[in-house]
């Protein structure tokens, strides 16, 4: 394993239903075991949906949801 800090992976999700949340979910919970296995910290930065303002049960923050594509 690495000294140093874990490169960053910024990752976009296009949708935020069964698969996205899920991803989301996972994302979130395995974070920590993910980058001390792969030497890579998983960060969502942009979710693409539909309504953006919908309240959704995943560990985001709501201004990570968008409907513009080029985001």
């Amino acid at each position: 394993r690495s000294p140093r800090a874990p490169r960053a992976l910024r990752v976009a999700l296009a949708g935020c239903g069964t698969v996205g949340g899920a991803l989301a979910r996972l994302v979130a919970e395995q974070r920590d075991a993910l980058a001390a296995a792969h030497d890579v910290r998983l960060e969502v930065v942009r979710v693409l949906v539909r309504d953006p303002v919908r309240p959704r049960d995943v560990p985001l923050a709501p201004a990570l949801f968008t409907r513009d594509v080029a985001a």
